[in-house]
């Protein structure tokens, strides 16, 4: 452009249409011709005055406001205002310091100082106020750095402060303008060296650095970056936090023009960032650096400027503090495992100075007792604690100084604590414990009926036996009287008793063949629009129907729903379902024979073996066997000597050979010596077994009882039954014009096979789709669940194995009742074999009856159960019957955590979504508001930049931009009043992020952002002042160092 070329070299001259004798285009408004004078104005051209006219007015530096009047004037005063300009800049030029060029020079004199540093200073800030923006251009970058070298040495000297106070205005002159302000913005140390002014010690110098400085962090793209950076690096050569000369301004109480600036600052400062996180880490390290003991006194000033920029500030801080509550309020979709938070907890406080005080909170949590109903309340109050201090509703850190001044509102979740333990018990006991308890009353409660229909039984045969004897008795005495009689008529002419009348013929009562059987209803018959895969259930046939039975009370019609018909149809159009391999490795143990000597070759090696391991005398062995010592034998031991003695002719042999006693081996004085013990192996079984009678007992009775409560709750189970209706209402609408289509039932075990129906898609099955309904529609079926706690363990009992348990039970009980018996007095003192026997007998008998008793309820329970559910029980066993049930309760709350685990990745899908738009949206509005900041000051490169900053930031104009389309959210709940809005779904996606652990450090907050740090040690050489090795060089090295 015309008025933007610089003056460093003589013009160049060219041709004019207006002047002839002009040798330079640039007619004398860069101050670089001497014959400018020359130009004639009055006889030039309406257009080129025009032309030439708007060009002054830009290089005048006026806004379109101020251009706007002088634009409305005619040819005459614009011909006027040139000619005046052009005399203007001529006399101007005979000044000595009036050029650019003479300003750089005078600037960069080793030899300048004191007042006559402070002439040129002023003169120069007077020249870039008043001069073209042409003038500014061409004292750029050598005139920046003059007035930044001279600024760094008078900064380090107390006697040139009224050179520091005017090198500062000339930097905001130099700034007034588009050029200017973005040459200190490229600059790599302008504002690093301008921080250093901000001194509390020089009050004027710091007001107008401080307000420049709040200017310059809403320029875009990195203004806020550059001060920070700027701060950072002054905070460190002086040895403190980087914010304290801020604070300390706003601390001037008879200074109000200072604290303007100074909160003006803070809100640039702590508005401008984007992100969250660190708007709310540059907050904090302001509150801690002082500010948090100043705000109750700002924000009782009167001063009305001062007020509005404390209103800001709290504005701002609630807004933030908002959003940061409302991320917190979503804490569990992704942070739902206690371990991957606390790995994340560690990893986040790992070899930092946190780590101690980590590990010290773990510790106290660990001291919390062990106690069922105190140590929820520990949580709760901790985590109530907690909650309070992290999301502070200040919306700042606490003051960490003084733990008094942070006060936490437990009050309401006390109360809750109090008036729930007035309703709880203290000495309440643990799950376990009561399940425990539970199963001791359902065996007590069993064993009690068992014993009363064993009583009932014996009282009905008791009662059978009376009426037998005295049938028997009555028949006795007449067969005597009647005798003689009998003797006199003879045989009488009865004759044979007539036939019975015939059955009815066949057929004769039952209903029609097509009709079903007690009352029942033929199904509904549905027909679907598409074709669906089947449920390949096996159809009931009524006939085998009991009217008990489920089948015949079920009207799944009740929940026919337009949405469940075509959500079936949509998720099992026909596919084929994939095929499943399975492969069995079956292996063989082998087995591996051991070659044994003595007695008969094997008997010998084995009692050798077995005595070598006991070690115990055989008269002792005799004698504990004798008395039944059980508390000196064991089972094991027992079971040994069954499994090796010699046979009975073996030991009647070795009985005969008392006499050569001592010639005898080992094995064979053992033999000998346990041959007196008559019955020996029928004793070693009896003793064996009244020492594992309570095991065996313990193991039959549990397992009776889980099975007996199992039938017991799923043929009573209401909410089951609504499960199977609602399954035979989908099977039959997916198999309608199918074989098993209108089906009154299905075989229960096709429960355990819902996975194998699969939906179009082939990623979720009928189960997933049963579970979806059964949670989305009716989610009181769901309580079967808990309705049915005894099928896991009545799913381990076997019937066969049970059978075979308690009539092993009662074979042994009658042959030790028979060796009673058959037990001959015995000479032998030590021998208790009878007297402790028959005390056992007895009880092993009462115990005998009540498990027979109890199995055959369990037998006919089950029974039962089968009619009600129409299968076999011989083919379908309870041990299967039992394993399909818990196989399918285990698959349905499977199917349910993975429906679950659905719907959290489509909501974690939809969250990202939603941050991704957020994000995008952010960008947008971010480069809006750089936009909108241009706005303020200029729509061309040559108006007054920093002046209208200023006035933006003094109004308060400049952080009036929204970040989320200016809508305040509803405010935030205080103290335990917030826990009904704080119900935790646990999930965090900026906690994950990490980005708030990376920003904040409550240890050192001289250093700024990461981002700040590295644009530092990048800094590079490209403005070396090298002319001398003043002060001021070497500050300007360490600056550069750093």
């Amino acid at each position: 452009m015309f008025f933007n070329k610089k003056s460093k070299k003589p013009s160049k001259s060219t041709s004019s249409a207006s002047s002839k004798s002009a040798p330079s285009d640039d007619h004398g408004f860069n101050g670089g011709d001497p014959f400018t004078e020359t130009v004639d104005f009055q006889h030039m051209g309406d257009k080129e005055v025009d032309k030439r006219f708007e060009q002054l007015l830009d290089d005048m530096n006026l806004t379109e406001e101020k251009k706007a009047p002088l634009r409305s004037k005619d040819g005459v005063f614009r011909r006027q205002m040139l000619q005046m300009h052009v005399r203007g800049v001529t006399k101007s030029k005979g000044g000595e310091l009036d050029t650019p060029q003479a300003f750089i020079i005078s600037l960069m004199d080793p030899d300048l100082k004191g007042g006559k540093r402070l002439q040129v200073l002023e003169a120069l800030r007077v020249s870039l106020t008043s001069k073209p923006v042409s003038w500014v251009k061409e004292f750029g970058e050598r005139g920046l750095n003059a007035i930044l070298r001279n600024l760094t040495y008078c900064c380090d000297n107390t006697s040139e402060r009224r050179s520091t106070y005017e090198c500062v205005r000339c930097l905001k002159a130099f700034m007034n303008n588009k050029f200017g302000l973005m040459s200190i913005l490229d600059h790599e140390e302008a504002l690093t060296i301008m921080s250093r002014t901000v001194d509390p010690s020089d009050p004027p110098t710091m007001l107008e650095a401080v307000r420049l400085l709040a200017a310059m962090c809403l320029v875009p793209p990195n203004g806020h970056e550059k001060v920070l950076e700027g701060l950072t690096v002054c905070g460190e050569i002086r040895s403190q936090e980087r914010f304290v000369p801020i604070i300390s301004g706003l601390a001037m109480r008879d200074n109000p023009a200072m604290q303007v600036a100074c909160i003006q600052v803070v809100n640039a400062i702590v508005f401008t960032p984007d992100d969250i996180d660190f708007r709310m880490h540059l907050r904090n390290e302001f509150m801690r650096t002082g500010l948090i003991d100043l705000l109750e006194w700002l924000d009782n000033q009167e001063d009305e400027e001062l007020k509005t920029h404390v209103k800001i500030f709290h504005e701002h801080k609630e807004e933030d503090q908002e959003e940061f509550s409302h991320r917190y309020d979503n804490i569990s979709m992704e942070i739902e495992d206690p371990t991957a938070c606390f790995q994340l907890l560690l990893r986040s406080v790992g070899n930092t100075v946190a780590e101690p005080y980590f590990l010290s909170i773990l510790q106290h949590l660990l001291l919390i007792r062990d106690d069922i109903f105190a140590r929820p309340q520990y949580y709760k109050l901790i985590e109530e604690c907690i909650t309070q201090i992290v999301l502070h509703r200040s919306g700042c850190d606490p003051d960490f100084r003084q733990t008094k001044r942070f006060d936490i509102d437990v009050e309401p979740l006390l109360v809750s604590l109090s008036d729930r333990s007035k309703f709880e018990d203290p000495g309440e006991i643990s799950i376990a414990d009561m399940t425990a308890k539970l199963d001791t009353a359902l065996t007590a409660k069993q064993e009690s009926e068992a014993k009363a229909t064993s009583l009932e039984s014996k009282v009905q045969q008791y009662e059978l036996e009376l009426t037998q004897l005295k049938e028997k008795i009555s028949q006795g005495i007449g067969a005597n009287i009647s005798a003689a009689l009998v003797k006199g008529h003879g045989e009488g002419a009865g004759g044979p008793a007539p036939p019975p009348p015939p059955p009815p013929p066949p057929g004769a009562f039952s209903p029609p063949s097509n009709a079903l059987p007690h009352g029942m209803a033929p199904k509904k018959k549905y027909t679907t629009t598409a074709q669906t895969k089947r449920l390949n259930w096996n159809k009931l046939n009524p006939k085998q129907l009991e009217k008990d039975s489920i089948w015949v009370n079920l009207h799944e019609e009740q929940f026919e729903s337009p949405d469940i018909f075509s959500n079936l149809e949509e998720m099992f159009s026909t596919k084929a379902p994939p095929k499943k391999e399975h492969s069995e490795v079956a292996e063989k143990p082998a087995k591996k024979g051991k070659e044994l000597k003595v007695l008969d070759m094997k008997s010998g090696q084995n009692l050798s073996i077995l005595l070598a391991s006991i070690k115990i005398p055989y008269p002792e062995i005799k004698r504990r066997i004798l008395q039944v010592d059980e508390a000196n034998l064991t089972s094991a031991m027992i079971e040994q000597f069954i499994k090796y003695m010699p046979e009975p002719d073996e030991m009647k042999k070795l009985s005969e050979l008392k006499e050569d006693y001592n010639t005898l081996a080992e094995p064979e004085q053992f033999a000998v010596t346990m041959s007196t013990i008559k019955r020996l192996v029928p004793r070693l079984n009896a003793i064996l077994f009244k020492m594992r009678f309570s095991e065996l007992v313990s193991d039959i009775k549990p397992d009776l009882v889980s099975a007996t409560e199992a039938c017991d709750e799923i043929k009573n189970s209401r909410r089951f039954a609504k499960l199977l209706e609602l399954l035979l209402l989908m099977g039959n609408y997916l198999n309608s014009g199918s074989r098993n289509a209108q089906s009154i039932g299905f075989d229960i075990s096709f429960l355990t096979k819902l996975e194998g129906t699969k939906s179009q898609d082939n990623t979720l099955t009928m189960l997933h789709f049963l579970a979806q309904i059964l949670e989305e529609k009716y989610p009181d079926i769901l309580g079967f669940i808990d309705e049915t706690i005894h099928i896991e363990k009545a799913a381990r009992v076997s019937t066969e194995v049970l059978q075979k348990n308690i009539n092993s039970m009662g074979k042994q009980i009658k042959d030790l009742e028979l060796d009673l018996k058959n037990l001959g007095k015995s000479n032998d003192p030590d021998d208790k074999f009878g007297e402790v026997m028959k005390d056992f007998l007895k009880d092993a008998q009462q115990q005998y009856d009540v498990l027979s008793t109890m199995f055959k309820k369990l037998e006919t329970l089950f029974e039962a159960t089968a009619k009600y559910f129409a299968f076999d029980p011989k083919k379908y066993t309870m041990e299967e019957f039992f394993g399909d049930m818990k196989t399918f309760k285990d698959s349905l709350q499977k199917a349910l955590k993975e429906n679950a685990k659905i719907r959290e990745t489509q909501e974690k899908i939809r969250r990202a979504k939603e941050a991704k738009e957020k994000t995008e949206r952010e960008k947008k509005e971010k480069k809006m508001r750089q936009v909108a900041i241009l706005d303020m000051t200029t729509d061309d490169n040559q108006e007054g930049v920093m002046d209208n900053l200023l006035e933006a930031l003094k109004t308060g104009s400049a952080f009036n931009v929204k970040r989320d389309g200016g809508k305040r959210r509803t405010p935030r709940a205080a103290g335990a009043e917030r826990r009904a809005q704080l119900a935790r779904t646990r999930s965090r996606q900026n906690l994950l992020d990490g980005s708030l652990v990376r920003e904040i450090d409550f240890t050192d907050s001289k250093l700024s952002s990461s981002v700040d740090q590295e644009n530092i040690k990048n800094k590079s050489n490209k403005h070396s002042l090298a002319d001398d090795e003043s002060e001021t060089e070497k500050l300007l090295e360490k600056l550069k160092a750093m």
